[in-house]
């Protein structure tokens, strides 16, 4: 278990207030006497204890607001070693150079969407890997999920999906009628449905989990082509699930267990790695791929290229300042990498910002484990609510102005486009077939816990409802909704 080390930063040296006046007593409160007559001993608590009242203003100010999802968390540093020049796909400089150049990073993981911070890391639900690049121009976040699809694919859903994965909000317990009720009526979900409940779905801690990116981004080139892509975190260990909840479920008395198992295992200098992959497509594999690329709820037919390895081999010094502190953003580009028309992507971009600026304050980016630092913060932007920077002084606060202030850079130019790069409005919508393809490609075992678990959940929902549900797995296989029926 980790401890605190001794203090060799301090060496002993006076306790002192925020405002540095030297501590006397920080354990016991100012008293006064007053009168004999009271029936209190007659002693009298000061409030004029400014240390006092400090430190309990403080303590009640300790917890900043909870992420709305995946609230749960645990980090790392460490860096990217680029092993693939891909410079022929991107102008992104930590992309480009010699096999071997380093970038630094920091990861965060949760295990859970879903759940509070309180639950298990072992439960059944979403889990995240999400990763800053602090590179020679600027910051680059990757947000990256253990499965290849999404429930749904265009943000205009995404609070009504949320909701209705959430606790009911009468009982505050988990309402499976809800939950099923929308999934239900939601066919683009069943891609993400046979993987959710499949056999290989809790991983056995963090080092052993594969995750993507979901999302189709673009990346641009030194002559302004570009070639949409999708990212791949593949961990070098193998994969190892807990084939059933069962087997999940006997680590609820380890509630932390994947944020113990990856904490030692750093501490004990095994480091955890990933292999960062992406698939590539340009403009006219795009028009010719069956499904629309930007729809994040199916998978591509496309080759995994290598581009290089995260290695994680620093536990953080607090778990507040860093972990809890770090705000991801998928729209946090560097020049060279862009967004696309992926529907749901442009949405999680705004809900992203919007989130850091409600949980942390406008300045947020000032934190130390925000800040790009291989890069100055130069912009117009100014005040706000702790602002913890000399606030660009006595500079000028606008643009255009005639005071040699900031200018963009006029070198960056735009992604070459044409019509032809919309592809998504030339596709029709088909959400069952690479299911049903995923579901014969499952052995025997695997087909069986996945009506088994399934059912686990179906049965605590009203027959309307289950009804629903098994009509749209018949449509993935009849085989599937004629197993999950009998079991009903």
């Amino acid at each position: 278990m980790p401890e605190f080390n001794a203090s060799s930063q301090y060496n002993g040296q006076i306790l002192r207030t925020s405002w540095g006046q030297r501590t006397q007593d920080y354990q016991n409160s100012r008293i006064a006497a007053i009168s004999q007559q009271s029936n209190d001993n007659g002693l009298q608590v000061l409030m004029d204890n400014l240390q006092m009242i400090e430190n309990l203003n403080k303590f009640n100010r300790e917890k900043i607001v909870e992420r709305q999802l995946f609230a749960k968390g645990t980090g790392a540093h460490g860096y990217f070693e680029l092993s693939n020049d891909v410079s022929k796909y991107t102008r992104a400089k930590f992309l480009n150079g010699k096999s071997g150049k380093q970038t630094p990073i920091f990861a965060r993981f949760s295990p859970s969407m879903i759940n509070s911070k309180g639950f298990p890391d072992t439960v059944r639900d979403i889990k995240s890997f999400d990763i800053k690049f602090y590179t020679e121009d600027g910051n680059f976040d990757l947000m990256t999920q253990n499965s290849q699809v999404t429930f749904i694919r265009d943000a205009a859903k995404y609070p009504d999906f949320i909701h209705s994965q959430k606790n009911n909000p009468q009982s505050n317990l988990k309402d499976y009628n809800s939950t099923w009720d929308f999934l239900s009526q939601t066919t683009e979900s069943i891609n993400m449905l046979m993987r959710f409940y499949g056999a290989e779905f809790i991983p056995d801690g963090y080092q052993q989990m594969n995750t993507y990116g979901q999302h189709t981004y673009k990346w641009i080139n030194d002559k302004n082509e570009f070639t949409y892509v999708r990212y791949h975190l593949i961990n070098n260990l193998g994969q190892n699930f807990f084939l059933i909840d069962e087997q999940a479920m006997d680590l609820f008395k380890d509630p932390d267990y994947f944020t113990s198992m990856l904490f030692n295992q750093i501490s004990q200098g095994n480091f955890p790695t990933w292999t960062l992959k992406i698939q590539i497509m340009t403009q006219d594999d795009a028009l010719k791929s069956k499904y629309d690329i930007f729809d994040s709820t199916k998978t591509w037919d496309a080759q995994l290229i290598t581009v290089g390895n995260i290695v994680l081999n620093k536990n953080p010094q607090n778990n507040f300042a860093e972990v809890e502190q770090v705000a991801f953003n998928r729209g946090h580009f560097v020049d060279g990498i862009d967004s696309s028309g992926d529907r749901l992507l442009q949405g999680l971009i705004f809900m992203d910002q919007d989130s850091n600026l409600f949980r942390l304050g406008s300045n947020y980016d000032q934190i130390p484990i925000n800040k790009p630092y291989k890069v100055k913060q130069i912009s117009y932007s100014r005040d706000g609510a702790s602002s913890f920077t000399s606030n660009f002084g006595n500079s000028t606060n606008y643009y255009p102005n005639t005071l040699n202030g900031p200018i963009p850079d006029a070198s960056i130019k735009p992604a070459l486009s044409t019509a032809s790069s919309t592809p998504s409005t030339q596709k029709t919508y088909d959400d069952f077939t690479q299911a049903s393809q995923l579901y014969k490609d499952m052995s025997k075992y695997q087909k069986e816990i996945l009506a088994q678990t399934l059912v686990k959940d179906l049965k605590q929902v009203k027959k309307s409802i289950q009804q629903k549900a098994v009509d749209m797995f018949n449509k993935v296989d009849v085989d599937l909704g004629s197993s999950i029926n009998n079991q009903l």
